[in-house]
């Protein structure tokens, strides 16, 4: 579990191979591109990334994630530059 205190966003899309992605949305607002879909955030949202699913967010936030099984950077892939 981490607290991120997202000041701008995701510099690239990421995609994990075997970690499942649950964010609590603590404070602030922004938006999050998963898998092609766009979503409006704001604090008391809750979003679950499952594996091998591109995502990437955008704004500031304050927020508690939980990755299952933990992070593990060979299998954490940067897909593409953040376009929100």
């Amino acid at each position: 579990m981490d607290y991120i205190d997202m000041l701008d966003g995701h510099e690239f899309y990421q995609k994990e191979s075997e970690s499942i992605h649950l964010y609590y949305i603590l404070d602030g607002s922004g938006k999050a591109n998963i898998d092609g879909e766009i979503y409006k955030l704001e604090a008391g949202d809750t979003i679950e990334i499952p594996i091998n699913t591109e995502f990437a967010f955008k704004g500031k936030m304050k927020m508690i994630e939980i990755m299952n099984p933990l992070f593990n950077p060979n299998t954490h892939i940067d897909t593409r530059k953040n376009d929100l």
